[in-house]
């Protein structure tokens, strides 16, 4: 007893220091940062990794959490594995374990890279426990969304999307017959997509409005549910993933957040679980046929972008910032076609305009047959330095705290929040503008639904 009760004085002391505990952990970081040796030092990246662990316990006591299955937690469990797990658990032991460390890169820069991404999530920590609102505004009237257009548009675009080709490509991409390629299906599937996500929310957005107690059932139809699960089956036998952990974190992310908080144990049972499952379909996309041999091999497509920083940083000492240019293309992207219009008058190459590609060329001198991908930090540090960094992570640890604190207060709140935890495993991994499309056209379809009045009977 008397144990449990330091424990819960400790958590109080910090959360009611937690600004001034943040500023120094932020200051800390940047200390490790512009003091990080010019080669690699594996006792430098422990230190790293195990101030990481520190901030993330810190993090949790002062946000007194009670639900743990949302953004935050998701964000740091992948974060660690793409920052931090290849320059502590697999570079001094097997440097070339997976195939993209096979390309050569300036190793002096890997711990500068650790120190980096230590600085990046000190900045969303301080961003988000800054982050107090003055008022709490009181919630919205609640009026029931009508899934049924969206479950009409879904459907079709899906059809579409399959009678275009875009399915096959999909099939043949996993198959390893190259990338999808640029085409009006894509715009089909991503409309299929989103709208089987507004679905999901309306579904929670109407059973809340119910009851806030208990969850409706009868908010969600029956022949929805059951059009979404024939989604993933066919994902599934095409060997995407992507789509699958969306779809999956939306559900149990609202279902924790409006109604049953998870526990830390269940979280990290439940990215366990899911992490096995994902492997899985690494193993059915190569048939069963790929050798195997070390747990490491389980996370695979996180460390893998361990890579990318490290060749972030060495393109900004060869080639310099590209002051934005390298984010273009998720930004332009929010909008059908602009991306094209805007390259073509002004005569912009798109492979520099993502980050990905950017990376990709660089470490394999083509962007033709397969991808390496980016990392958050990456994007951010190609584009801003290590200012931009700061920057940038700031603002997403206030904002992400702005939605979870007011996600309740109204149906686009709610929507943002849930398009953030459907891509909360991917953040760390991807760029920092990559969830702001499917964000954008999930607003605007709830706007439309929420605004205009479609006699509709509810299907069930």
């Amino acid at each position: 007893l008397d144990i449990s009760c330091s424990v819960l004085n400790m958590k109080q002391l910090i959360a009611n220091n937690k600004r001034i505990i943040f500023v120094i952990i932020f200051v800390y970081s940047l200390l490790l940062y512009f003091n990080a040796p010019i080669r690699y030092n594996y006792i430098f990246d422990v230190t790293c990794m195990f101030s990481y662990f520190v901030f993330v316990l810190f993090f949790f006591a002062c946000k007194q959490e009670q639900n743990y299955m949302d953004f935050d937690t998701l964000f740091f469990i992948a974060y660690f594995f793409v920052m931090f797990f290849y320059p502590v658990f697999l570079y001094p032991v097997d440097p070339e374990r997976f195939w993209i460390f096979k390309f050569k890169f300036d190793e002096d820069l890997i711990s500068q890279a650790t120190s980096l991404s230590l600085l990046g999530i000190s900045s969303y920590m301080l961003g988000s426990v800054f982050y107090n609102p003055k008022k709490i505004l009181e919630e919205s009237v609640y009026k029931k969304i009508n899934t049924i257009p969206l479950f009409f548009i879904s459907i079709v675009s899906l059809f579409l999307f399959i009678a275009l080709g875009g399915y096959q490509e999909l099939v043949g991409m996993y198959a390893g017959e190259g990338k999808m390629q640029s085409g009006l299906y894509n715009y089909f599937f991503l409309l299929s997509y989103v709208s089987i996500f507004c679905m999901i929310i309306a579904w929670f957005y109407n059973s809340y409005g119910l009851s806030q107690d208990s969850i409706r059932w009868q908010s969600f139809p029956k022949l929805q549910v059951i059009y979404i699960i024939l989604f993933l089956l066919l994902l599934l036998y095409s060997g995407s993933r992507g789509k699958i952990i969306n779809i999956g974190l939306i559900t149990l992310g609202l279902y924790s957040y409006l109604y049953k908080p998870f526990t830390l144990k269940q979280v990290i049972l439940l990215s366990f679980i899911g992490i096995l499952m994902m492997f899985f379909i690494v193993l059915y996309r190569s048939n069963w046929g790929e050798n195997h041999e070390t747990y490491a091999d389980v996370v695979m497509d996180l460390v893998l972008n361990n890579r990318n920083l490290y060749e972030a940083l060495e393109i900004v000492e060869r080639e310099g910032l590209t002051y934005g240019r390298s984010m273009l293309a998720y930004i332009l992207g929010v909008i059908p076609f602009l991306q094209g219009i805007v390259f073509s008058i002004f005569n912009i190459d798109p492979d520099t305009t993502n980050s990905a590609m950017i990376i990709t060329k660089s470490i394999l001198g083509t962007t033709s047959e397969t991808g390496t991908g980016t990392t958050i930090i990456s994007d951010i540090y190609l584009s801003f330095d290590v200012v931009g960094v700061i920057f940038f992570m700031l603002i997403l640890g206030r904002f992400t705290c702005y939605l979870k604190m007011r996600g309740k207060l109204n149906l686009y709140t709610m929507t943002t929040y849930a398009i953030m935890m459907a891509f909360a495993v991917y953040a760390s991994r991807a760029e920092y503008f990559f969830s702001a499309r499917v964000m954008v056209w999930s607003l605007f379809l709830m706007y439309i639904l929420h605004s205009v009045r479609l006699k509709i009977k509810t299907i069930s």
